[in-house]
């Protein structure tokens, strides 16, 4: 918590709240921890934190100090590079990996993990899992921080600058611009001038930026085929369509085809922490709109992926 660290959510906390595990030294009891009320069905528990500063995690401590006949079982750690998610996205994302696989715990004990953490690339959340339930008391995290991607875009030859910044928007317009823009003053400072520089363009800029975004559940191997440079990214941000069911694939194929043809271009929309079923419905809702009011629609979802995947560079 002294290093910006913060809880956001969790599944319960019916004993002690949230926060509590993210505290400055060890608890005086269990009440100074975080602990779930017993499960009495299937499932697990969980915490959600967003990092103080987004990198690659080394050591873990999972403390459970004071809790004896009321520890978890096992735990688990997962991230996700997800900086803008909002906190329901994050809940609701399909991206998260584990950075630490399911690992017995023990009771009013600290628990320290290295060897077992997993290779993983830079996160900018954690999820604690515990199972089935119980109480933690304090949980913490050791890692390298990751460059800021103001930072590398300051320091990168030219060349490089240019297709970083074209695999994070497809107007060459707005690559040519941010480019006579350097050096940037900070993270937020690049944010703003990505958006500044964004909302200054014309139609046929954002078209050109719109063509170089895969459609929603687009064929994984074609998606490698012809978005070489941003394959991966697009396939992190589509997570919510990989265990979709054929009929919702389907249907996003018919009413993409739909799209198109309404408006001559692919539907854009922030995919990263939806559902299948919540983008289908928003294609859904956004053939009703008129071309003018469709296109500010598309291009505001557009900014936000340009911004993910800004913060994404120093992958």
């Amino acid at each position: 918590m002294k290093n910006g660290g913060t809880a956001l959510a969790c599944s319960d906390a019916f004993f002690g709240p949230m926060n509590n595990l993210l505290l400055p030294g060890r608890a005086e009891n269990m009440g100074g921890g975080w602990e779930t009320r017993r499960k009495r069905a299937l499932g697990h528990d969980w915490l959600l934190i967003r990092l103080g500063a987004r990198g690659t995690v080394q050591a873990i401590e999972v403390d459970t100090n004071h809790f004896k006949g009321n520890f978890p079982d096992r735990c688990s750690i997962e991230g996700i590079d997800f900086a803008s998610g909002r906190i329901t996205e994050l809940i609701q994302s399909n991206a998260w990996s584990f950075v630490l696989p399911p690992h017995p715990l023990s009771a009013d004990a600290r628990c320290f993990f290295v060897k077992e953490l997993v290779p993983h690339a830079p996160v900018s959340h954690l999820r604690l899992n515990v199972y089935p339930d119980g109480g933690v008391s304090r949980l913490r995290i050791w890692g390298t921080r990751s460059p800021e991607p103001h930072a590398l875009l300051n320091e990168w030859p030219i060349a490089e600058v240019r297709t970083a910044l074209a695999r994070c928007c497809g107007s060459s317009r707005w690559v040519e611009a941010m480019l006579e823009r350097r050096p940037f003053a900070s993270a937020a400072a690049l944010a703003r001038l990505a958006l500044d520089t964004w909302n200054a363009l014309e139609r046929a800029d954002y078209l050109e930026a719109f063509s170089h975004h895969p459609e929603i559940g687009a064929n994984a191997v074609e998606l490698r085929k012809r978005f070489a440079q941003t394959a991966s990214w697009s396939e992190a941000e589509q997570s919510g369509v990989a265990d979709a069911a054929e009929p919702t694939l389907d249907a996003l194929a018919s009413e993409n085809a739909r799209y198109r043809a309404r408006f001559g271009y692919g539907f854009i929309v922030r995919a990263a922490g939806k559902s299948a079923a919540e983008m289908l419905s928003l294609l859904r809702a956004r053939l009703e709109n008129d071309p003018d009011a469709e296109l500010r629609v598309a291009a505001a979802e557009h900014a936000q992926i340009t911004q993910l995947r800004l913060e994404k560079l120093s992958s």
